[in-house]
């Protein structure tokens, strides 16, 4: 294939299950944002690109139906596939999110085939069993270096995996331009989900499943409920059905039967976000949290858990508050003490929009990925770096 001058990239994922997570989120950014005058983009999925949201990427995915690595003809067929692909396109870097996407990249190019491997790394491994950490090691041999989001990934991998500091590069999530004007041309519609203009809003973007700890910020809220009678709270995500019933007791409880708003998955849910008084995060496992990047970009003063990469986006007691994971009652103290403190609330969001547009800038973000594919093509084969998500 004759070179353009442009660098050929591709970008491979497992699947898309919900494009509103924050590992899809960003990867769609990456499809929509690298500039196609120095990249050439290609993408593929290893399996079910039938439910793709047509706004996910302005290029179509090559699947390469791997369901199984129980499967060798599944796997031996999607090497081929993965291996074709590289050569057609003349492919000098690939970029792996999740495991089976990272694992099928190492395989592909176990035999040398003149391109560059990322593995985006992009969450805490919170759920990665024995088998997968094994995987991982055995991965990390493969692999020159990582990219990661958050410190707190970094020093994970550096315990967990034995990945030495210098083969881990940072790049944070950036805010995302194209959401924030979406949202800020929609006018917020407190009558559409029964809000009164006095209530204060306690909200939370995060789809409702164990790591996100729904148990802890909906026992906090029925203690604000006692305390501040305006109080009203707002749920945005997609929620798994078994957990979700679980939670329901708490739900139906007497301080929060008719207190509790839950808005299902929302596309942009930034001009909820502009309703909120108080942003929260109740999760127990963080790499870098989309939902807080986002809060702070709307001037949303932060209670959130002291996890994983939450504190590279909160600076306790200035933008908001951090606080133990699974502690309902230190959590409320501190939403009560906000919303009683209007003044204290306002200052804090106001520096951290501040913050985070200095260092989530999208125009900042894009160019370090810029410069970091650049380099990593120039390096050549040998230089190989990689990135899981």
């Amino acid at each position: 294939m004759e070179r353009s001058g442009k660098i050929p990239i591709l970008f491979l994922g497992d699947d898309i299950g919900q494009a509103t997570a924050g590992s899809e989120q960003h990867l769609s950014f990456l499809l929509w944002n690298l500039p196609r005058e120095r990249f050439e983009v290609y993408f593929a999925l290893l399996r079910n690109g039938q439910g793709l949201p047509p706004d996910f990427s302005p290029v179509t995915p090559e699947i390469l139906n791997l369901h199984s690595f129980k499967k060798p003809s599944e796997v031996f067929q999607a090497v081929r596939m993965l291996r074709r692909l590289i050569r057609e396109h003349s492919i000098e870097i690939v970029q792996a999110f999740f495991p089976d996407s990272e694992f099928l990249a190492s395989l592909a190019m176990l035999n040398g085939i003149g391109c560059q491997k990322v593995i985006a790394r992009r969450n805490m491994g919170h759920s990665d069993s024995r088998l997968l950490l094994c995987r991982n090691r055995l991965t990390g041999k493969l692999s020159g270096s990582y990219l990661v989001n958050s410190e707190a990934i970094k020093r994970r991998m550096v315990l967990r995996e034995h990945i030495a500091p210098e083969r881990i590069k940072i790049i944070y999530n950036p805010v995302n331009h194209k959401r924030i004007a979406e949202g800020m041309a929609v006018p917020p519609e407190r009558s559409r989900w029964g809000l009164a203009e006095g209530d204060l809003i306690v909200g939370i973007v995060a789809n409702v499943r164990p790591v996100k700890d729904y148990q802890t910020f909906l026992k906090a809220a029925a203690l604000v409920a006692g305390k501040v009678k305006s109080s009203k709270f707002m749920v945005i995500g997609e929620a798994d059905e078994d957990y979700w019933r679980d939670l329901r007791p708490l739900t139906e409880s007497p301080q929060l039967i008719d207190r509790i708003v839950f808005t299902g998955t929302v596309a942009n849910p930034f001009p909820l976000i502009r309703l909120f008084d108080i942003g929260v995060l109740s999760s127990t496992s963080e790499g870098l949290s989309n939902s807080l990047i986002e809060y702070a970009a709307a001037g949303i003063s932060i209670v959130a858990t002291d996890v994983g990469g939450n504190r590279e986006i909160v600076e306790d007691g200035r933008t908001g508050f951090l606080v133990p994971a699974k502690s309902e009652a230190i959590m409320a103290d501190r939403i009560v003490e906000l919303l009683e403190n209007p003044e204290k609330r306002r200052e804090m969001g106001a520096r951290g929009r501040v913050a985070a547009l200095a260092k989530f800038s999208q125009e900042g973000v894009l160019y370090e990925y810029q410069t970091f594919y650049t380099s990593l093509a120039r390096s050549g084969p040998k230089g190989s770096w990689g990135m899981r998500g």
